[in-house]
């Protein structure tokens, strides 16, 4: 079987390019499928996660402005188009000189492209939590403008996503943000489950929790060290890691001196491996507004690290249904966000429940599970 993916690109740490790249090894490895992936905003900067070595990988260099993120969104318009052009005329030159059987769009820029390519593969839209984001920024827009925004990019999604053979969600909430005709189906992330040894699931005592995500607005690291200080003020040694790079960086630093936590709380660099260290904090914390399918949540369970987080559509609500390894907290509610903490780093019994259920909770997502869910969907259709 030969797969095209599509997606923007994979220099970067975040969520969505760490499952792209595991999916795919996973297609190579252990399907032995041929996979090409085509990334377009890339410039050939180096991957941040490693791809099998039997990937083939094409960068193209796509027109975009330098300045293309500062740009309003109505300024984007005209540069856009010449993207587009480019776009498809450089993925029909791929799509003719290889017969691929699926080609799959992570449904960002290339959206308004894939379903039109001229070749006979199926087109199938991977969505990875982008709906969610624009209902979310719409229905939390603060002037005309940025509604307006978000109201277009809303209706660009629907326009375009209809015309994509299936749509692949993360979560049944997100589906349900539609109303179409075609095929919607349902497959969540997963993650590499293995055994763990008995002292992961020991009580923890070093009150250090960790925290991981692009450092950017809606990842709501501002009110994660709003709880922090509040947990800070029972617990003086509980010490917070904060693994990212992004646009808020330099405000959060500031904030963590205003709230004079700079002994308590540490921003760090994402790492590639990230999953393997943490086995060693007492807890996973995310304050995120929202979330598609968290793959900072899923690798804390992994290692029987259980999550507090802030209940937020959609894929905690999934994840931590039940409380199973971790906590749910009424969003926005740093009260109550703390109070979970301080009781989950303090409590020896509750702490070691909730590591077992954590990991528990972790076997659902397992990597053969969920694969193997992909592999009858590429079958079925």
């Amino acid at each position: 079987m030969k797969l095209l993916y599509c997606i923007p690109r994979l220099d970067t740490s975040g969520g969505i390019e760490r499952v792209v790249v595991n999916k795919i090894n996973y297609y190579v490895q252990e399907c032995g499928y041929e996979v090409t992936v085509v990334t377009y905003r890339q410039q050939n900067r180096e991957n941040f996660f490693k791809l099998d070595s039997r990937v083939r990988q094409i960068n193209l260099d796509a027109p975009y402005p330098i300045s293309y993120e500062q740009l309003s969104f109505f300024k984007r318009i005209i540069p856009f188009r010449k993207v587009n052009a480019y776009l498809m005329t450089k993925l029909n030159q791929i799509v003719s000189e290889t017969a691929f059987d699926y080609c799959i769009s992570i449904l960002m820029d290339d959206i308004a492209i894939i379903p039109k390519l001229t070749d006979s593969s199926i087109k199938v839209g991977e969505c990875h939590g982008i709906l969610n984001e624009i209902v979310y920024c719409y229905r939390h827009s603060e002037t005309f403008f940025q509604k307006l925004k978000w109201f277009l990019r809303l209706k660009k999604f629907h326009f375009f996503s209809k015309k994509f053979d299936v749509l692949v969600f993360l979560t049944q909430e997100e589906s349900k943000l539609l109303n179409y005709s075609i095929p919607l189906e349902i497959i969540p992330n997963f993650i590499v489950c293995t055994p763990l040894n008995d002292e992961f699931f020991q009580f923890n005592n070093s009150k250090t929790a960790v925290s991981a995500g692009h450092l950017i607005p809606l990842k709501g690291h501002a009110r994660l060290l709003d709880a922090w200080r509040l947990v800070v003020d029972k617990c003086s040694d509980a010490h917070l890691d904060i693994y990212g790079s992004g646009s808020e960086e330099e405000t959060l630093l500031l904030k963590i001196r205003e709230l004079k936590l700079t002994d308590n709380v540490t921003i760090k660099k994402p790492l590639k491996d990230l999953e393997n260290h943490y086995g060693r904090y007492s807890l996973t914390l995310l304050a995120s507004y929202y979330e598609g399918f968290s793959m900072v949540c899923l690798e804390s369970l992994a290692k029987a690290v259980p999550v507090i987080a802030y209940n937020v559509p959609c894929g905690l609500q999934h994840i931590l249904k039940g409380n199973n390894g971790g906590v749910l907290v009424e969003d926005d509610n740093a009260n109550a966000f703390s109070a979970a903490v301080i009781e989950l780093l303090e409590s020896r019994e509750l702490q070691r429940k909730q590591k077992q259920k954590a990991f528990s909770r972790a076997k659902d997502y397992n990597i053969e599970i969920i694969m193997h869910q992909w592999q009858k969907l590429f079958f079925k259709i």
